[in-house]
Formats: structure tokens, C-alpha cells, sequence
């Protein structure tokens, strides 16, 4: 019988972790176990910063600009961790797709309480909650170090078993 060899080059982490879905779909979903893991205490960390009721009275009035709804302020917020393998791409002149990893609040009106700062509305919100990222980059920096550490060793683990899985 004839053997096959075929050779696969992993160039980064998104590369790794595509190349690991293929090989071993039980791993990779393992690895988003422990990513969601790792940045679970930020996601925690933001929920506490986040109003329960609408920060400002005029949010509880209904906005719909060009029929996409933003406002009123809705208390379902949704804070997810993802793992991006999407290529980087370039759109509309801007690269897109660059994070593999990802935290990210999915909600509409989350953009403007988050980062608004300009106008009356981000005037408002700059006095009563201080200045942007209000939010999700505050999360962030309260974590940071414990998520690095944890992070740069999932990604080793990745590396590592991407490369014993292709030789």
C-alpha cells in the first residue's frame, strides 16, 4: 500500500485553530470551553457596570432611526465570548475580522451607552457615568492581567497541540 503524506503550514492562532477543528473537533471545543472560561470574569465584571434601568430618562423613549430600533433601554443584554476564525479581510478600506478572540456586548443600545460622547446625550452620560468605554473596556482593564496569563497559555496549549496532531 502507498503512503500518503501531505504537510499543512500554521502561520498564527486562527490558522491553528481551524487546523485543530479539522483534526480534532472534541479539542477545539474544548479550547472555547476554556476561552469563555478565562474572560468569564470580565464578562461578570461588565454585567455589574451595566444600569439596570436606563441610564438616561429620554432612553426609555422608543428611537428608531431608519427602522432599525436602538432605543428604549432594554434590560436583556447579552455579553458574549467568541472565538473568531474568519479570514482578515479588507471592507470598505478598513481591515476587518483581526481579533480572534472576542468579547463582545450584543445589544443595541449597548454602542451608545458604551461609547457615546459627544452631544447632549453624550454629555449627559460623560457627567453621570464618566467618560467612555463606560462599560466593557473598564471590564477589561480590571482583568486584564489574570486573562493575559491564562490566555498565553491556552494559546501555547493550541499551538502545541496543533503541532503534535500534524506530525
Amino acid at each position: 500500500m502507498a503512503e500518503v503524506t501531505a504537510t499543512i503550514q500554521v502561520a498564527g492562532i486562527k490558522d491553528a485553530l481551524k487546523a485543530l477543528n479539522k483534526i480534532d473537533k472534541s479539542l477545539r471545543r474544548e479550547i472555547t470551553r476554556d476561552y469563555k472560561g478565562i474572560v468569564q470574569g470580565v464578562i461578570d465584571d461588565a454585567y455589574q457596570s451595566i444600569p439596570l434601568k436606563e441610564p438616561l430618562s429620554g432612553m426609555a423613549r422608543v428611537w428608531a432611526p431608519k427602522e432599525y430600533q436602538i432605543l428604549p433601554w432594554s434590560n436583556n443584554n447579552n455579553i458574549k465570548a467568541m472565538i473568531n476564525t474568519k479570514r482578515v479581510k479588507e471592507y470598505a478600506g478598513a481591515n476587518v475580522n483581526l481579533a480572534t478572540f472576542v468579547v463582545k456586548w450584543l445589544n443595541p443600545d449597548a454602542g451608545l451607552f458604551d461609547f457615546l460622547q459627544s452631544g447632549v446625550m453624550g454629555s449627559r452620560l460623560n457627567a453621570k457615568f464618566g467618560s467612555p468605554s463606560r462599560v466593557m473596556w473598564k471590564a477589561w482593564e480590571r482583568n486584564k492581567d489574570d486573562v493575559n496569563q491564562r490566555m498565553t497559555d491556552l494559546v501555547k496549549r493550541v499551538m502545541n497541540s496543533t503541532s503534535q496532531e500534524l506530525m
